[in-house]
């Protein structure tokens, strides 16, 4: 997967998708509504992972807090935690409860591994992430949707956005050169007080079949307490790297 750090964003061509009415929409509107702006619980997500064509059922939870700060569980469908995961901008922690193993290195691994930085977690969720002397820059609705990308490191990120709900429906992840890319498409919009975040995600690889599908059922929004990461008792160390 190809997502790079907000950081190094630069702003692209901006450009309509449809002939008709001409709205004007800036990118701070956007990103007011992201859920990662407040600290989050995810109760309850239901997880479809396409494995080499055999489809996995997962339930997971997420707990995110403002100071930076991830814990996901993951469990069976029968409910059977399988795997805990903790992930700061430094550090990555995660309990193999099934092979009594703890995998620990830094959080670069994400973006080495799978192109993830770690500001760009939220993309995943639905969130625009753009840097400060950005926010007032806008896009061109027109029939209800934009079209606007960015550009890090070679690569460009392509985003759809649904101009009435103010929320990316689509975004494209473009490979280095001609390489393969990824999609994930936003729908089922959901609105916690300031925040609005896809109640369905759906990942697809070189417009294959959808490789993994997100239900998220219920978000609870503050009051996450403080983060902590307990270490399987002997669990077997493995570095990551």
């Amino acid at each position: 997967m190809v997502i790079s750090g907000c950081s190094v964003l630069k702003r692209g061509k901006t450009e309509a998708l449809y002939n008709g009415t001409d709205a004007i929409l800036r990118e701070a509107q956007i990103e007011e509504k992201n859920l990662s702006n407040r600290s989050f619980t995810i109760q309850k997500a239901e997880i479809e992972l396409d494995n080499n064509g055999k489809w996995v059922y997962l339930i997971a939870n997420m707990r995110y807090s403002r100071e930076g700060k991830y814990l996901i569980s993951i469990r069976s469908k029968s409910g059977i935690e399988i795997g805990r995961i903790f992930i700061t901008n430094d550090t990555i922690l995660a309990n193999d409860r099934v092979n009594k193993k703890l995998y620990y290195g830094s959080a670069r691994y994400l973006e080495s591994k799978y192109g993830i930085s770690f500001g760009s977690i939220p993309v995943i969720l639905g969130d625009l992430m753009i840097i400060s002397e950005r926010k007032n820059e806008k896009v061109e609705c027109k029939n209800g949707e934009a079209k606007f990308s960015e550009r890090a490191n070679g690569r460009i990120m392509d985003y759809t956005v649904n101009c009435d709900e103010k929320k990316i429906n689509l975004a494209k992840l473009n490979g280095i050169n001609g390489g393969g890319s990824i999609e994930i498409k936003f729908r089922n919009f959901l609105s916690r007080g300031d925040v609005t975040y896809p109640g369905a995600i759906e990942i697809w690889e070189n417009k294959s079949q959808p490789k993994i599908r997100i239900e998220i059922k219920k978000v609870e929004l503050d009051n996450v307490e403080e983060l902590r990461f307990i270490p399987g008792a002997n669990y077997e160390e493995v570095m990551i790297k």
